[in-house]
């Protein structure tokens, strides 16, 4: 039931993901073109673009781990088996769980510093913004999760050639 409920939500933010990436391309297209041709530019697309890539890496950074797309150095515990195999992915489990606990909390810390300020271009909350961080790490750990406890395998993607 648990990796199901992940699968479902990794797949909404993969949407997500795709559909800011698509929108800030289409705005930086536009925003070409209109200098090209129109000889001036609209003062809210860099900042529109920038939040978009914020969002869009802290989001993909969530779902990548279905696809243990995240860098990792595996030499080693790739030629372990049984209990040392299981203590490797213990520690490795438990540091990246403090990581993303840190990154949960000054995220919050930033969320909460920022309320009330608001962009130059877009008047956006900057609360929004950083609201990334801590919605990155509560699906960071929840796919964590899912992969330790529940021991399901991440899905293979090309293996990378060495």
């Amino acid at each position: 039931m648990y990796s199901n409920v992940i699968r479902v939500l990794n797949r909404i933010t993969e949407y997500l993901t795709m559909g800011f990436l698509s929108l800030m391309v289409i705005i930086i297209f536009i925003q070409i073109i209109s200098r090209e041709l129109l000889g001036s530019s609209f003062p809210w697309v860099e900042e529109a673009a920038r939040y978009l890539m914020v969002w869009t890496a802290f989001l993909a950074a969530g779902f990548t781990y279905q696809y243990a797309a995240h860098m990792s150095i595996d030499v080693i515990a790739k030629r372990l088996t049984g209990t040392a195999d299981r203590i490797i992915k213990t520690i490795v489990f438990l540091l990246c769980l403090a990581f993303l606990w840190i990154l949960f909390t000054k995220g919050m810390d930033l969320v909460n510093s920022s309320a009330g300020i608001r962009s130059t271009a877009l008047e956006l909350p900057m609360s929004f913004v950083y609201a990334a961080l801590p919605i990155s790490a509560i699906l960071q750990a929840l796919n964590l999760f899912d992969l330790y406890f529940f021991k399901r395998e991440p899905v293979k993607t090309a293996e990378v050639m060495e």
